[in-house]
């Protein structure tokens, strides 16, 4: 179980949970018989019986829960933790906002996808490049091994009480201050989308 929580392999992890609730199938066997024949008393066979099968059938529901949330590719909170951490730690003026963010693991392997608002003014080789290279530096400092698809967005000018670009031909509003990054607002649409 340790080697697959090291490895991040939940199919490793559970082959770890299945041998484990093997050994305490067989203790719970030989503590049964053991009670039984030194006290002559046949209900405890039956009373650990019924303590190994509820043990199985909570490590049952453990794994089922955990391969579901899984294969429905439901929100992981500890990487998008990760990942907002490591956008906080890496702002830069350019990288206006962050949301739409999506994880889906496979084994080690992390995919992320996510749009980054930029300003619309930079051009497009500019605005990917420095939307890439960003992105790569936060895999990077978050320590996941993965990939990372980026949607590139521009700011249309929704942004501008957020943005610190200075100067900027496009500002309708001056610079109040940036969102904070949460995992609750990273993981909406932006207010162009709906």
């Amino acid at each position: 179980m340790r080697a697959g929580r090291k490895h991040g392999s939940r199919a490793i992890e559970a082959d770890g949970h299945h041998v484990l609730a093997d050994f305490f199938t067989t203790i719970g066997l030989l503590v049964g018989l053991g009670a039984v024949w030194l006290t002559g008393w046949p209900w405890l066979d039956g009373a650990i019986a019924i303590g190994v099968g509820l043990m199985l059938i909570r490590t049952g529901f453990k794994l089922v829960k955990s391969s579901s949330s899984a294969l429905l590719d439901s929100e992981d909170p500890e990487t998008l933790r990760k990942l907002v951490g490591g956008f906080s730690q890496l702002q830069r003026p350019e990288v206006i906002a962050v949301h739409g963010v999506r994880t889906l693991r496979s084994g080690r392997h992390t995919h992320v996808e996510a749009h980054v608002v930029i300003p619309e003014f930079l051009s497009v080789r500019d605005g990917h490049d420095l939307v890439e290279k960003h992105c790569e530096e936060v895999l990077r400092v978050c320590q996941i091994e993965g990939e990372f698809v980026s949607h590139v967005d521009p700011c249309r000018r929704f942004y501008c009480v957020s943005c610190e670009m200075n100067p900027c031909p496009v500002r309708r509003e001056p610079f109040k201050a940036r969102e904070p990054l949460t995992v609750e607002n990273v993981i909406l649409l932006g207010p162009d989308e709906g």
